[in-house]
């Protein structure tokens, strides 16, 4: 498996953003859900690094001065 800190961004009235860091890589995308931001964040990693998104895990921390 592939542990990543997930940080999320809540906003009252917009898309929930969240980051990733993979290899250096700062990776972040926007969606109105969190699981929907989880496969699109899953996709981009595949995209670049090519880890399997089957084998991601994401552990959850908040954003909370965001």
């Amino acid at each position: 498996m592939n542990n990543f800190l997930l940080t999320l961004e809540l906003s009252e009235n917009g898309p929930i953003w969240g980051r990733t860091l993979v290899e250096d890589n700062l990776i972040a995308d926007a969606a109105d859900t969190q699981p929907k931001l989880e496969a699109n964040l899953k996709q981009l990693i595949r995209q670049f690094h090519g880890i399997d998104p089957a084998t991601i895990t994401f552990i959850i921390e908040y954003d909370t001065h965001a």
